[in-house]
């Protein structure tokens, strides 16, 4: 009885927020370019530390994103 009676004012006060015949469809892109100076700073430090040689990537191109949306 106390699920049933929980389930009818969970529905009753969620009802504002629910919106069964409303459908968004998106899609966002572009291009992201990232600040590695942190990152590098931390592998140039960790490269001195390994027992092999290691190289450092200096050249970080932008980098195309997307994001795809339902609402």
């Amino acid at each position: 009885m106390n699920k049933i009676l929980f389930l009818l004012v969970l529905v009753l006060a969620l009802d504002n927020y629910i919106y069964s015949q409303d459908l968004k469809v998106g899609f966002t892109t572009g291009i992201g370019t990232y600040s590695m100076s942190d990152l590098k700073t931390i592998n140039t430090a960790i490269s001195q530390s390994l027992p092999f040689d290691t190289q450092v990537v200096s050249d970080f191109p932008p980098y195309l994103y997307y994001q795809p949306t339902v609402v």
